[in-house]
Order: structure tokens, then C-alpha cells, then sequence
């Protein structure tokens, strides 16, 4: 089982939520759980994520995640340092499904170019050490609204599976777009709302895997 914390929700952690703060309890509720276009869990699924930022190139998160289907705990460490206009990262994490008594660890690296907060194009690997694979990831974030209270950020990402989310398979996996809104309730609280909307490649169609869309409410607190 390749599941991993989906990238949407990373989205939210690691761009649209309070970036001054050290560290960040957040409270998520999901409508599914989609990962790798697959749907995970088609029930509600509730999110429970820590971030902590040891230095200026050092963090560490924790999540954990459930629904009446399926589990979800992972912990990972980060590093990332800036090079020009270039953010470039990489991680490890650890995967634990309780519910289906498996895990998996895997590999991170990404780089972001951030000339301008208009337009941050990016492109992500995960290597999975289960199943010996890869599953890439390219698009771009951007930044709609930026006042002092609230922001709403979008982002378009395009997929490639090189045997990640299914051994027998390497091309394209799906796209998707989303939006996410912050509103910044008081120094240390936020609310922050997220919509996304999937479209899947044609061998998971084959497969009778349909295009998906989801919607989240988290609530932040910086500390």
C-alpha cells in the first residue's frame, strides 16, 4: 500500500498556513481522502498534523489521520535551503497504516522557484522504498489575494506514476487544481477552507477509478 499524506494537504502546511510561526497544530476534516487519483476513503476523513521548525533549514511534522475505512500516521524530517530564487528541499518519512497492518518509508525532493509570489512553479519526488518507485510531481502555486487577514491561493499540479501507485504501470497519472482561502481569526488561529477537483488518467479509468473532487475546513493554531 503506497498511500501518503496528499499533497493538497501539504499544500495547505507547508505554503497557505502561518510561515513566521515555529511551530503548527492543525485540525482537518476532509469529505474523501484521495491520493494518487485513488480513492483512499469515500467517507470523511480527519486530519491531525504538527509541524515544528527546528532552524531556519530544519523541520519536523507528524500526522495522523482516520476514517471508520482506513488509517493513516506518518513522521517526517526536512531539510531546505535557498539557492538564488530557487528553494530546493528534500525528506524522509515514515508510513504506518494501523488498520491494514502495513508502512512504507520514503524519499522527498523537490525544488520551487520563487521569483514572485504571482506564480511559483515547482516539480516533487517521492520515492518509495515498498515498492522501489517513483511518483513525480509538476505544476505551480499562486497567489490570488494577499491581504491582512485573509488570502486565497490556488494551484495546478500534473502527475506522473513511474510504479508508485500502480507496479504494473509508468505514465501519467492525473491533474488537478484547487483553491485554498485563509482567514487569519487572530495572531495565532486561522480557519483555513480548500476545494479540489481531480481528473485521472485513462488507465485508471480502465481500471473504473473516476474523476474526483473534494472539499476541507482546517483550523490552525501557530505557536
Amino acid at each position: 500500500m503506497n498511500y501518503k499524506l496528499p499533497s493538497a494537504i501539504c499544500v495547505v502546511f507547508a505554503h497557505f498556513s502561518c510561515q513566521s510561526a515555529e511551530s503548527e497544530l492543525l485540525l482537518a476534516y476532509h469529505s474523501q481522502y484521495i491520493s494518487e487519483a485513488r480513492l483512499v476513503s469515500n467517507e470523511a476523513f480527519r486530519w491531525l498534523n504538527l509541524t515544528s521548525q527546528i532552524d531556519k533549514n530544519y523541520s519536523l511534522e507528524i500526522s495522523y489521520g482516520n476514517s471508520k475505512e482506513t488509517d493513516e500516521f506518518s513522521a517526517s524530517a526536512y531539510y531546505q535551503t535557498e539557492l538564488n530564487q530557487f528553494n530546493l528541499y528534500a525528506g524522509l518519512s515514515h508510513f504506518q497504516f494501523f488498520k491494514d497492518n502495513e508502512n512504507d518509508n520514503e524519499l522527498i525532493i523537490g525544488v520551487e522557484y520563487q521569483a514572485t509570489d504571482l506564480f511559483v512553479p515547482f516539480i516533487e519526488a517521492v520515492y518509495s522504498l515498498e515498492a522501489n518507485a517513483w511518483f513525480i510531481e509538476s505544476g505551480f502555486n499562486n497567489q490570488l489575494l494577499n491581504l491582512e487577514l485573509l488570502s486565497l491561493n490556488t494551484y495546478v499540479i500534473a502527475s506522473y506514476d513511474n510504479g508508485y501507485a500502480d507496479e504494473n504501470y509508468q505514465g501519467y497519472n492525473s491533474s488537478r487544481i484547487g483553491a485554498v482561502m485563509t482567514y487569519q481569526m487572530m495572531d495565532s488561529l486561522s480557519v483555513i477552507f480548500q476545494y479540489e477537483k481531480n481528473w485521472i488518467g485513462t488507465h485508471l479509468k480502465q481500471a473504473d477509478l473516476t474523476n474526483q473532487d473534494w472539499f476541507g475546513l482546517s483550523l490552525g493554531y501557530q505557536f
